[in-house]
């Protein structure tokens, strides 16, 4: 696919793996340089500190009652090492304010894409919390509202 001449268009990316890998299929699609790819610390996944790579069974055995603790105040919990999606909603607005680019593709995260559609559309935490991002889909935030598109299987 060949974007239209003259378009002002940015591809940006969570540094981490999985989202960079996408970002460079969707560029080769697109006809861009990999280079073209920028990366964005503020598009990575909600830090999880010492739970990261744990499983449930293992955080409970480690950090006994620490997962019903977040349940009771997901919002605002923080993990020792890691942020509360309170924290993450910060950096999501910090990154819509910094989309200058007409069109802007995001390669981001589950959790990210919460916060970055809830500081977009001014939702509550339980609204934004509520919200899912299957592996299969795109958002588009434009005029204020948010369509979501389900990305055609080849």
């Amino acid at each position: 696919m060949i974007l239209p001449e003259g378009l002002e268009f940015v591809l940006e990316s969570s540094p981490l793996g999985r989202a960079r890998t996408t970002a460079e299929l969707i560029a080769a699609e697109l006809a861009l340089p990999v280079a073209a790819i920028r990366s964005s610390p503020l598009l990575m996944e909600n830090a999880l500190g010492v739970w990261e790579g744990l499983t449930a069974a293992e955080i409970d055995d480690r950090f006994p009652g620490a997962r019903q603790a977040r349940e009771a105040d997901k919002w605002s919990y923080v993990i020792d090492g890691g942020e509360s999606y309170a924290v993450s909603r910060e950096r999501a607005r910090r990154w819509l304010a910094g989309c200058a680019a007409p069109v802007t593709v995001a390669v981001t995260h589950e959790m990210m894409s919460r916060a970055i559609r809830g500081a977009y559309a001014s939702l509550s935490p339980a609204e934004t919390l509520a919200r899912s991002h299957p592996q299969d889909r795109l958002y588009r935030l434009d005029g204020g509202a948010i369509t979501e598109m389900v990305i055609a299987q080849r």
